[in-house]
């Protein structure tokens, strides 16, 4: 297991006045970071890859769509553009080493036109991404779609969607990034995908210290992804974390540029509960989901009172009116720590 962390925490175009971030996320102890492409840069990414390889950092990206690159769009020469503007985040993956490009590219981000998806858009994103997978697959790059909450995206909202669309595109390189943030929001039958689940824990007898811990389940294949690996139906994941020389000497050494913990855990804290507010704060509003229903409202209050609830549903009306431009949905962050 590898772990990382994601550079929009600090903003959308990471280049050489974030380099000292980046070492100390090194020294964090993460594996690798997960890089922003929104738009085409070609000399602040070939230096942010440098910088990175000389870091022994490890990269994902993450990339969007706009308006003007919609593969959605009933204009020709839109998709012809998304085409293009995919194959060119594809190119900056390279530059900066990524071989994982994830993100919400299916439709721009905010983009949401008061209804759900229509058969036609639906088949024209499926041509949009039939003619870049073969050019990923050139340039060693795997896709991973995510899927957004609908307060955010009305095009592909849930697992059972996104895993019939990247069916349908049917190509190896082209894959799901499941997203738990989201899935929480929208999936109904979590629990029901997984079976036999089991967790079990030794420790020591005199101390009560833990020794080991073990986690197992079995989730469903299906799909594409079942036909690719000869048929497999279901697959057994397990996981175990086993401490070795324990209550032994041992010599430490403590790295020589570090900060408090606390810093580091009060910011992730700070952004994890926004966006958990965000979210709350608009499901409370009783917004028009996409299949034309509505929220309740019921348990969607916000974590910290009455004056956060208006902030985050402030938060998310700014959010849908940015359509999709970065820098307008950079601003909305500020109104999460105003006070109304």
């Amino acid at each position: 297991m590898k772990y990382g962390i994601n550079l929009l925490l600090w903003g959308a175009n990471i280049g050489e006045g974030h380099y000292p971030l980046l070492s100390q996320i090194k020294g964090w102890g993460f594996d690798g970071v997960e890089i922003p492409t929104f738009g085409p840069d070609e000399p602040r990414y070939k230096k942010l890859g440098a910088k990175l390889r000389d870091l022994g950092l490890e990269c994902t990206t993450c990339a969007i769509v706009s308006k003007e690159t919609n593969p959605l769009d009933p204009d020709p020469a839109v998709r012809r553009a998304a085409v293009d503007f995919l194959k060119g985040m594809i190119d900056h993956n390279v530059m900066v080493g990524s071989k994982l490009m994830m993100g919400p590219y299916s439709s721009p981000v905010g983009g949401l036109v008061g209804r759900g998806r229509t058969d036609d858009e639906w088949k024209r994103a499926v041509d949009v991404f039939r003619a870049v997978a073969p050019y990923a697959q050139q340039a060693g790059v795997r896709m991973a779609l995510e899927y957004l909450n609908r307060f955010e995206h009305y095009f592909i909202n849930d697992t059972e969607s996104a895993a019939r669309f990247v069916d349908e595109v049917n190509h190896p390189i082209f894959q799901l990034h499941y997203d738990t943030f989201h899935a929480n929001i929208e999936e109904k039958k979590i629990a029901a995908a997984i079976r036999n689940p089991s967790f079990d824990v030794w420790t020591g007898t005199s101390d009560k210290t833990i020794r080991r811990l073990a986690i197992a389940l079995t989730l469903p294949i299906t799909g594409s992804l079942s036909s690719q690996l000869g048929g497999v139906k279901s697959a057994d994941i397990g996981l175990t974390m086993q401490y070795s020389d324990l209550n032994k000497p041992q010599t430490i050494t403590a790295p020589t540029t570090v900060r408090p913990y606390s810093e580091f855990q009060s910011k992730v804290s700070a952004f994890i509960q926004g966006l958990q507010g965000a979210a709350a704060g608009v499901l409370g509003s009783g917004s028009p989901s996409a299949g034309g229903g509505s929220s309740t409202g019921s348990g969607g209050t916000s974590p910290s009172g009455s004056g956060s609830s208006s902030n985050v549903t402030k938060y998310g009306q700014c959010i849908q009116q940015a359509n999709g431009d970065v820098a307008k949905m950079q601003k909305c962050a500020s109104l999460l720590g105003s006070g109304g």
